[in-house]
C-alpha cells in the first residue's frame, strides 16, 4: 500500500501500483486543501531498517511544472502534507 495524509482533500491508502508518482497521488487525493503547506511536504520511505524522509516540493510540481521531486512511489511509501501555520 501507499498512503497520503495531511492537508489533502481526500487522504488515501491505496494498493501500490507501479509507475505511480507523487503528482499522480496528490491528484488522486483531490489536490491540496487551501491550508496546505506545499513547500514542507515529505515522502517517508523505509530503506532497510531506517525510515528516511525526502522533501517534496509540491508547490514547484503543481504551479511551475518542476518535476525534480516528483518521485516514483514504492510499496509502503507515505506522503505527508502539513498545514501552514497562521
Amino acid at each position: 500500500r501507499v498512503r497520503i495524509t495531511g492537508a489533502v482533500n481526500n487522504p488515501l491508502s491505496i494498493p501500490y501500483r507501479r509507475g505511480l508518482t507523487i503528482l499522480d497521488f496528490v491528484l488522486e487525493a483531490g489536490g491540496l486543501t487551501p491550508f496546505a503547506n506545499a513547500d514542507k511536504a515529505l515522502l517517508y520511505r523505509q530503506e532497510g531498517k531506517e525510515l528516511r524522509a525526502y522533501p517534496v516540493e509540491l508547490k514547484e510540481i503543481l504551479s511551475q511544472g518542476n518535476l525534480t521531486t516528483n518521485y516514483s512511489l514504492l510499496p509502503s511509501d507515505i506522503v505527508a502534507v502539513p498545514e501552514r501555520s497562521f
